[in-house]
């Protein structure tokens, strides 16, 4: 989790000191002068895409720092043998009824 935090978090930099999508010069380079959203949203959508994008992923991590923390200890396991009689006495309480002795 502090993982994708962490790499959200710098692309929300990059955002800010680029001023656009940091890949804009790449796409440039490569010859291709209309940016990455307007390829996908359209050219009246596009202008919203980063705010939009940016409220969104700022709900998540909001989210994320809201929950309860929990601790890193495992959960209790079950003794497998008590699973296994408990298991037992279901399995053998069926067939009897099928076999018709209770």
């Amino acid at each position: 989790m502090a993982l994708a935090v962490a790499v959200l978090l710098g692309e929300g930099a990059a955002l800010l000191v680029a001023k656009e999508c940091p890949l804009g010069a790449f796409q440039r380079q490569a010859g291709d002068d209309v940016p990455m959203f307007e390829l996908w949203f359209g050219p009246k959508v596009a202008p919203f895409a980063i705010p939009t994008l940016t409220v969104i992923a700022a709900g998540g991590l909001a989210l994320v720092l809201a929950r309860p923390r929990q601790g890193l200890a495992a959960p209790t396991p079950q003794p497998i043998a008590a699973s296994l009689r408990v298991a037992d006495t279901r399995l053998s309480g069926s067939s009897q009824r099928a076999a018709g002795r209770e």
